[in-house]
């Protein structure tokens, strides 16, 4: 779901090249990185979603994040 969020912004800016669409992307990026956190932090407590977190260690890009 974020992946292919990021996916279709970064799509869209690449499209529409600007140095004002590249802050706006940057801006966008930041905010959705700490509401993944965010999210993780509350969903945390759940006991199935701690095993999930445990068997899926890279949730958004593989390798990365």
């Amino acid at each position: 779901m974020y992946l292919g969020s990021f996916l279709l912004d970064l799509g869209f800016r690449l499209v529409n090249v600007g140095i004002q669409n590249i802050v706006v992307y940057g801006c966008h990026f930041a905010l959705q990185v700490g509401r993944i956190v965010r999210e993780e932090n509350l969903l945390s407590g759940d006991k199935r979603c701690r095993a999930y977190r445990n068997k899926v260690q890279f949730r958004v890009i593989p390798g990365v994040f």
